[in-house]
């Protein structure tokens, strides 16, 4: 096992690349930045996990 400290950020990271693929998407699909923030969102909460 890798631990958390090594596995939460890697997955943190692809909650933000996520968001930023969709990013290119909401000016032609505006509902998809919902989706957008979610995964910023998630990003965030995985982070925050470390920090408990």
């Amino acid at each position: 096992m890798l631990g958390k400290e090594k596995t939460y950020p890697i997955i943190a990271k692809g909650e933000y690349d996520a968001a930023e693929k969709y990013r290119n998407v909401v000016a032609d699909f505006p509902e998809v930045e919902e989706v957008m923030n979610d995964e910023v969102h998630h990003g965030d909460a995985v982070m925050g996990l470390l920090k408990k």
